[in-house]
């Protein structure tokens, strides 16, 4: 068999010119008139510092490990939920469903609604999405539609039980958890949220909230025993001033009943005991009031602390979809695939086999 030139492939390609204009053109059209039925996204970011509780010597240390990629300070804090678990936070689905009561002010319909109905029914889709969820709808099996029990924290802003979601509840949950994502840089601890949406306006909004709740939630966390403490002692100390009061009047009472008069020693012995009654429970009250103080103080003292890097912003640009690095990637992959299926008819008839 006599070797094919590479000189007469390129004469093969050349003789096929108008082939390759049809089939890019074809391909051009097709692809532009795909790409523009998916609705265009945006995305925001925002850059939080979490406050550290590291010694000056751990903290030297955590430096220069970071500069190895190591990070020192994660089995140092108190803390269950430590920044490098931030991102694991975001895939539950108790800390999504907090917000999906996010409100917002959409422009267009010019009305303000919940993160939850607005990605329920104010989203674009493309023209075959909802053709493919009514075949989907038909072609799946029907469910007995069952009452949801009221276990686990089911108090939402939107009413949903993370403990249980329906189909489409759980649908738009798993579509925020696409749309927001949370990372944390391991050397230098900077937690980044980035929010995407198809509004630029909405998307800043949610960026901004996202940031919100998440330290509302790590507050939460890391002040609720402090704040529980404080409540207990808050309770205490209204009975034991309830009780103070009681003893003063109780004392008050038998002393206005008896003054100016020659008291016999019972009746001296009661009023001592009515008014060591009343001290012992002004000392326990003020005792109360000072653990009061010291766990409200805790409360402040647990709260942490987050330094915004850089706040959210309206996005300009789009983020996606990339309608011409798209389009241009199927005119290469269109122009190669006629470039092989010309070399391969080339390449039969040198070899004497008839491909029409």
């Amino acid at each position: 068999m006599e070797a094919i030139k590479i000189s007469h492939i390129f004469e093969v390609v050349r003789k096929n010119k108008r082939r390759f204009a049809i089939n890019a053109a074809i391909v051009f059209v097709l692809a532009c008139a795909y790409i523009l039925c998916f609705p265009r996204y945006y995305r925001a970011e925002v850059l939080l510092a979490p406050e550290t509780e590291s010694s000056g010597t751990l903290n030297s240390l955590s430096s220069i490990a970071s500069t190895f990629g190591f990070n020192l300070d994660a089995g140092q804090s108190s803390d269950a939920i430590s920044p490098e678990l931030y991102p694991d936070l975001f895939k539950s689905n108790n800390f999504i469903v907090g917000l999906l009561g996010i409100q917002l002010d959409l422009e267009e319909p010019d009305i303000r609604t919940d993160y939850f109905d607005y990605l329920a029914h104010y989203q674009k889709h493309t023209p075959w999405a909802p053709i493919i969820h009514e075949i989907k709808q038909f072609l799946k099996p029907k469910k007995k539609e069952r009452k949801l029990p009221n276990i686990g924290n089911g108090e939402s802003p939107t009413g949903l039980n993370p403990f249980m979601l329906s189909e489409s509840e759980d649908a738009i949950v798993e579509a925020v958890k696409s749309n927001i994502k949370c990372a944390v840089d391991k050397k230098t601890g900077v937690i980044s949220i980035t929010v995407q949406d198809q509004d630029p306006v909405i998307c800043a909004m949610l960026a901004d909230s996202t940031k919100s709740h998440l330290q509302e939630f790590i507050t939460n966390y890391r002040t609720n025993k402090a704040r529980i403490d404080a409540e207990y002692y808050s309770r205490l100390c209204d009975s034991a001033q309830e009780d103070y009061e009681k003893a003063i009047q109780a004392y008050g009472k038998y002393a206005d009943l008896h003054t100016g008069s020659t008291l016999r020693q019972s009746y001296v012995t009661r009023r001592d005991e009515l008014e060591a009654d009343m001290q012992a429970k002004l000392t326990s009250l003020i005792a109360l009031r000072q653990q009061q103080q010291t766990a409200l103080g805790k409360i402040q003292e647990r709260t942490p602390a987050f330094t915004v890097l850089q706040s959210a912003s309206v996005p300009t640009k789009p983020a996606g979809p990339k309608r011409m690095i798209f389009v241009a990637f199927m005119l290469i992959l269109s122009l190669f695939g006629t470039y092989l299926w010309l070399i391969r008819n080339s390449i039969f008839k040198e070899i004497g086999l008839d491909t029409e």
